[in-house]
């Protein structure tokens, strides 16, 4: 993974992105008689159960389409990955030694994938034989719902995504949970990048995508790379970190900024007071140093963005209008 590798992801095009196909919900039953005969009925009826609740129905379109049609693969890899969803097939394979945990996170790939006309739109994620984009995204806000959710089912599950989980939780911030997960259940990275647009360019939105798949594949065909600290150390892994980091900052804080100068045109104060409120309390979780600390140099802690870089990115965002 060098810097062609980057190159090509930091190529990438808002025009590359497709809206999401239209589909309809082909049936409102789950067919748990068919269900029974695969491997980890107890966990699927579990998940179902959690995630038909917890979601509206019109974006369970996906769950429903593909769930009475799964078939589980025990013990046989899926391009080279353990635990992986084959939306073409219609297949989670499952390493059996360890298969009641990443079976829920299996799940909500399969819950948020519409394979049309050879191309797979799944979460954040699109795909074909020609190109890929979305798939970090896609990884971190997946293990981000599977944590919120199946909590209790997931405290032994490791993984290698924390990095990706914090990027899409502060994304989270940005675009409002309900709103969040309805595009990643519907499968709209267009949507996505339709609602960050309201805060950034889309060209820092998409340079923010492509890094963020970067940091995603880098770990993948670099196996050598077995923490994140290792893998850090590695120059283009540190320019990644940096941009991402300063993307998410910037992006939050104009959102703030454009909202409350929204309001205070209107005089709405008793808005604008939420609004602050909101700010200071998610502050933290923005800032939050995580991968911030590279390494220790005569033991001092080196980190990934310096105070004066962030306070850099606090005051610039002060005066952003709204970008169109």
């Amino acid at each position: 993974m060098d810097i062609r590798y980057l190159l090509y992801y930091l190529s990438y095009s808002y025009d590359w992105l497709l809206p999401r196909p239209t589909i309809e919900k082909k049936t409102t039953e789950i067919e748990y008689k068919k269900l029974e005969k695969e491997v980890l009925y107890q966990e699927i009826t579990d998940f179902v159960t959690l995630i038909t609740q917890y979601f509206d129905s019109d974006d369970l379109n996906s769950l429903y389409n593909n769930i009475n049609n799964l078939e589980i693969i025990l013990n046989k890899k899926y391009r080279n990955f353990d635990n992986a969803y084959d939306p073409v097939n219609n297949r989670i394979y499952i390493e059996e030694s360890d298969s009641r945990i990443p079976i829920y996170h299996e799940l909500f790939h399969l819950s948020s994938t519409i394979y049309k006309d050879g191309i797979v739109y799944s979460g954040f994620n699109q795909w074909s034989d020609k190109y890929s984009i979305g798939i970090g995204i896609t990884e971190g806000y997946t293990q981000l719902l599977n944590e919120k959710l199946m909590d209790d089912k997931n405290k032994t599950f490791k993984h290698g995504y924390n990095d990706l989980v914090y990027y899409t939780k502060v994304l989270e911030l940005i675009i409002g949970a309900e709103k969040m997960s309805h595009l990643y259940l519907t499968a709209d990275l267009k949507g996505l990048v339709d609602e960050l647009c309201m805060y950034a360019s889309k060209e820092e939105i998409m340079k923010f995508i492509a890094r963020t798949d970067y940091v995603n594949n880098f770990k993948v065909y670099n196996p050598n790379f077995s923490s994140i600290e290792e893998a850090i150390k590695h120059k283009l892994m540190i320019i990644s970190y940096k941009e991402i980091k300063r993307f998410l900052i910037k992006t939050y804080l104009t959102k703030y900024v454009y909202l409350i100068n929204e309001k205070r045109k209107l005089n709405d104060l008793e808005t604008i007071d939420q609004l602050t409120e909101e700010l200071n309390n998610n502050i933290d979780e923005v800032m939050y140093d995580y991968n911030c600390i590279l390494y220790k140099k005569n033991n001092k802690q080196v980190k990934l963005l310096s105070r004066r870089e962030i306070d850099k990115i606090v005051n610039s965002s002060l005066n952003i209008r709204r970008k169109v």
